[in-house]
């Protein structure tokens, strides 16, 4: 399988000398008349692109160094893998996505254990993520999973935490102004969602909404790998001008920022908790 030839083909570039004959052929073909062999040895070189500034064109000079050369080609690589992955039939997904995540793991763990490929090893760990999701999807294909899942009956107030969350929503203007509470109390009761619920606060806020909204604790459902497809279900993000798809491979990997957290645990959390 054309899959397998790829995955064997990331363990190479541990190796000092990997794709050393491509970032020479990459100097000639830039320097167009530049003869490359084996005996020419350097890790990086210069060359100039044209730019335009203030209405100007202008020489600009790029540096392009080897490391550089051989992590774009990596990604490339899982690139591929992934879109072979893509062309497989159903049938085909679940039967070998779990050993292709196994093998992936075993290869991520060998980057890991090496400072120098800290960069091979993040863009190894979002693949993996983004492959588990894919058959955590196949596996509960018959599973319904249109929205969140609040775990009513572990009090006695069966929705009352869902309309304060509401309500605090509301008052700090972290969903539109127009959002009733009927449609947001279904973002809760794994219905599906016609009326998506427009989020006016930040990425970063969204992000965390959902990690809290995904935590067992605090009364809720946990849809695992699963909630961040789970959230482009339930919200639209709302700009000042317009308004956004959410992308469940953005949101996956956006940053929670420090503040973010100090807000919502502050607004929302406390009252789980209680």
């Amino acid at each position: 399988m054309q899959l397998n030839k790829l995955i064997e083909d990331l363990k190479e570039f541990k190796k000092t000398d990997w794709l050393e004959k491509g970032f020479r052929d990459l100097f000639s073909k830039i320097n167009e008349f530049e003869i490359c062999t084996a005996n020419d040895k350097f890790d990086q070189f210069t060359y100039n692109a044209p730019v335009v500034i203030d209405e100007e064109v202008v020489d600009n000079e790029v540096l392009v160094t080897f490391e550089s050369f051989k992590l774009q080609k990596f990604k490339a690589k899982i690139k591929t893998i992934h879109n072979e992955f893509e062309i497989l039939s159903k049938i085909e997904k679940n039967y070998y996505c779990e050993s292709l995540i196994s093998v992936l793991k075993l290869i991520s763990n060998n980057f890991s254990k090496d400072s120098e490929f800290k960069d091979y090893y993040t863009e190894l760990k979002l693949a993996i993520e983004e492959l588990s999701i894919e058959y955590s999807t196949h596996l509960n294909k018959t599973t319904k999973n249109n929205s969140f899942k609040y775990i009513t009956g572990r009090d006695n107030n069966s929705f009352t935490k869902i309309q304060l969350l509401y309500k605090v929503l509301m008052e700090n203007d972290l969903i539109e102004k127009e959002t009733t509470l009927n449609d947001f109390e279904l973002v809760f009761k794994n219905e599906t969602i016609k009326k998506l619920i427009r989020w006016t606060g930040s990425t970063s806020e969204l992000k965390y909404f959902i990690k809290i909204i995904n935590t067992p604790d605090y009364g809720f459902e946990d849809n695992g790998d699963e909630k961040w497809r789970v959230a482009v279900n339930c919200f639209i993000k709302v700009k000042k001008r317009s308004i956004e798809k959410v992308d469940f491979k953005n949101l996956r990997t956006y940053k929670i920022t420090p503040a973010t957290i100090t807000k919502l645990d502050s607004l929302i959390v406390k009252s789980f908790r209680k």
